[in-house]
């Protein structure tokens, strides 16, 4: 999904680099699930991602577009997604409450927000928004959502199981992982930009070396039961609890978040 990100002519490069991919298919239905799609880059935010997604409709070789977004509690999405990425965030957001209040990545996260950039790019039978919350809860959740996408029953053994966290805890709150090299440079402005400018040939060897590179210990990202409540009303909470999931139609290509 790489040519959701590119610019002028790379963009249209790699936009029709992964639509032949596409016709090699061997099934009429193609099942995408990519987690950056909805996950901001110094080159694309998610809204413009989005856009793009939109656009690929466009293209006759398609038989038709479902976005299927898996919708995960709102502030426990926020608050992992900030312990995930706080070497990279924390120079502009040094605390969890402030990346959340304001950032344009925290935004995907506030279920009426998210639910009207969908409905600005798709139509109302091309997008469908679930509870992951609620799909745990559902015996074959996860399958049932498949069945009605693809026709065949798909286990949801994933959905269901119990993964162990292996962060470090303190009471409510998580370490974050420790700092690599990459992160480190990454973060910086002058250095961020320096690392753009290298070739892709490149790059890619390098970042698996420096990503490998301890620079920083785990930091502990706070959160309490009082910063969790301005965070649900930041993210209007209760709007997702009361919307209903609905059932996706007969679609082609699915891209699942």
């Amino acid at each position: 999904m790489r040519f959701l990100e590119g610019g002028g002519k790379q963009y249209e490069r790699l936009k029709s680099e992964f639509l032949g991919e596409l016709d090699k298919a061997p099934s009429d239905v193609v099942l995408i699930s990519d987690e950056m799609i909805l996950v901001d880059t110094p080159k694309c935010t998610w809204q413009k991602k989005l856009a793009r997604i939109s656009d690929l409709r466009k293209d006759p070789r398609l038989g038709g577009i479902e976005v299927v977004v898996i919708f995960r509690n709102p502030v426990d999405a926020a608050y992992s997604f900030y312990v995930e990425c706080q070497a990279l965030l924390s120079s502009t957001f040094p605390s969890y409450s402030m990346f959340v209040l304001q950032s344009n990545q925290a935004q995907i996260f506030n279920f009426d927000k998210l639910t009207t950039e969908l409905s600005v790019n798709f139509k109302p039978d091309e997008f469908g928004v679930f509870s992951y919350d609620r799909l745990c809860k559902r015996q074959n959740g996860l399958a049932s959502v498949t069945t009605d996408i693809l026709g065949e029953n798909i286990a949801d053994q994933n959905i269901v199981a119990s993964i162990e966290n292996k962060k470090k805890v303190r009471g409510d709150s998580y370490y974050s992982n420790s700092v690599s090299l990459l992160e480190k440079l990454s973060s910086q402005r002058w250095t961020k930009s320096v690392l753009r400018r290298i070739p892709r040939i490149y790059y890619g060897w390098l970042a698996s070396i420096f990503s490998q590179i301890k620079v920083g210990d785990p930091v502990l990202v706070t959160r309490d039961e009082k910063q969790d409540q301005e965070i649900s009303r930041a993210l209007n909470v209760e709007s997702e609890r009361d919307s209903l999931p609905k059932t996706p139609g007969d679609v082609k290509y699915v891209v699942v978040q």
